[in-house]
């Protein structure tokens, strides 16, 4: 390989620690292959050193990317003997001569940097323990009052964003912690079902029929919150943990953790009115507001404006669960269930977030990132993304469903289902009266499906996955528009059910392999590898 051996600056390091000669080192293009006019074809980027590295010393362990990304970035973080070895190789063209006067340059470099770092550590002990003496003495100074009303601010954008961090942390750390939660309680609210009686339970409508209105036969409380929320929060914080700790640092290499972690939580925080807003909606409207109207005044007033479910079915069976024992379970109910819808809507909060701040860290380095990791990281996210839309809509279906089933004439919501299938496909099959018995329920499933539509699409085209996987993503949009257009026809028509049911089982199949599968562009036969 040609090297640029006219471009080697032999006396740069004399004063230089490890971080600043590396980074004249990489930026002049030290080692480089060079032009017919002798100038080095491009500066170096931890993709392509850790190349040369593996073709200077094919037989060695290497040098793992992350480790020279380590390099590049401003931080502590030196290097080891073994490692300054092959890096002079690769500076130094593979010429023993000039490799010699590298390895030398790099390890003076090396020790000026632990130097370095050494007294800055004294520095700032130094530096806390005058802090901690003006503390107690400076308090009639000026600056002193500077430093309190510093201070406050501080504590006030603390008090402010304090909701947003703490939402943040449970979608930024384990996989599993919020999910298992969320199935716990579910499962809780099972077993006190059981408790109550109310797990399997029926009343006599006015046309004689033995409707089934059990906890257990409802889907939306617990299909919903066993399965598919669980899933919808397990997706959503592999997306925002992998673009905090992950994808965010990568395509930034040259900032240290601490400051990639730190302005990825500036970008959540400016949306803390979004996340307080919707702690107030959820558990003032959609849970306090909602359980009296729908659950604690009929208690009182006798009066049934909703269809009845088990919620509300002391008022009918007083035998079978007493009034008191009605509050007690579906205030448990319904505050685990506006508790779940915040975390379902703060997760959406957090998913725009991540669509935003990718989009404005590939402007920021938009010349030195390598379109290898931009394809991996968009394709990693989309996907999730994608599933969540899928499960979320999943959500919305399930909730009107047992909305419309309510309503209906049918004994129960499974009979209900296969009598509208088999009058899809015979003719005059059973014609299910609707009554006029609606709740909140219908309204707040609609809210969750053009959240979901308008989080996937604002994605879509911050990510830029139309210019890079066009098949795949018409695909998911047809699959999301057949879903939504199944949720808006439940109970329309006679024989609605065919079509909720064929959307669904498409996309089940395409949650496993979003796309179906048409994620290989042209002139990128690795792309489903790095998903």
């Amino acid at each position: 390989m040609k090297t640029n051996k006219t471009n080697i600056l032999r006396n740069a390091g004399n004063e230089l620690d490890f971080k600043e000669l590396f980074k004249l080192l990489t930026s002049a293009g030290v080692g480089r292959p060079v032009d017919g006019d002798g100038f080095p074809d491009s500066a170096w980027t931890p993709e392509l050193l850790s190349k040369a590295i593996s073709e200077v010393d094919p037989g060695g362990s290497g040098v793992d990317l992350r480790t020279i990304q380590l390099w590049f970035q401003d931080n502590d973080k030196g290097i080891g003997p073994e490692n300054i070895r092959v890096l002079a190789r690769v500076f130094g063209g593979n010429d023993p001569e000039t490799t010699s006067q590298f390895q030398v340059a790099l390890s003076a470099a090396q020790r000026r940097l632990v130097a370095k770092r050494r007294k800055v550590r004294s520095t700032n002990s130094n530096d806390s323990t005058d802090r901690m003496s003006r503390k107690y003495t400076s308090d009639a100074t000026p600056g002193a009052a500077v430093e309190i009303q510093a201070g406050n601010a501080a504590k006030k954008t603390t008090r402010h964003s304090i909701l947003s961090m703490a939402t943040e942390s449970l979608f930024g750390g384990s996989s599993l912690d919020l999910p298992t939660f969320t199935f716990g309680a579910a499962v809780v609210l099972g077993f006190l079902s059981f408790f109550f009686g109310i797990y399997d339970a029926t009343y006599v409508t006015i046309d004689g029929l033995e409707k089934q209105v059990g906890y257990l036969w409802a889907p939306n409380w617990t299909i919903l919150f066993l399965i598919l929320m669980p899933l919808f929060f397990f997706y959503a914080i592999e997306i925002v943990s992998y673009w905090k700790l992950e994808c965010r640092a990568t395509i930034l290499y040259q900032t240290t953790k601490h400051e990639n972690i730190t302005a990825w939580h500036d970008v959540v925080n400016r949306s803390y009115v979004t996340f307080w807003l919707l702690l107030f909606i959820c558990f003032l409207f959609a849970g306090a507001f909602q359980w009296y109207k729908s659950c604690v005044q009929p208690l009182f007033d006798g009066s049934i404006d909703y269809a009845t479910d088990w919620s509300s079915l002391t008022l009918r069976h007083p035998e079978i669960i007493s009034k008191p024992e009605t509050i007690v379970f579906t205030g448990l109910a319904y505050l685990y269930m506006c508790t779940s819808f915040y975390m379902f809507f703060a997760a959406l909060t957090l998913l725009y977030c991540v669509s935003k701040d990718y989009s404005s860290v590939l402007n920021e380095v938009r010349k030195s990132y390598t379109e290898e990791i931009n394809t991996a990281a968009c394709a990693f996210i989309i996907r999730r993304l994608y599933r969540c839309t899928i499960l979320g809509i999943f959500i919305a279906i399930l909730m009107r469903l047992q909305n419309v089933y309510l309503s209906t004439s049918s004994t129960n919501i499974i009979l209900w289902l296969l009598e509208d299938l088999k009058a899809a496909f015979i003719s005059g099959g059973a014609n299910l009266i609707l009554s006029e018995n609606e709740t909140l329920t219908h309204f707040t499933s609609l809210i969750v499906v053009l959240a979901l539509l308008f989080v996937f699409l604002y994605g879509v085209s911050r990510l830029g996955i139309g210019r890079r996987f066009r098949t795949p993503l018409v695909l998911m949009i047809a699959c999301i528009g057949l879903l939504t257009l199944s949720y808006i026809l439940i109970g329309a028509f006679v024989g609605f059910s065919a079509l909720p049911g064929t959307a669904m089982l498409i996309a089940i199949c395409d949650l496993i392999n979003p796309g179906f599968g048409a994620w290989i562009t042209p002139g990128r036969e690795d792309n489903k590898s790095a998903l």
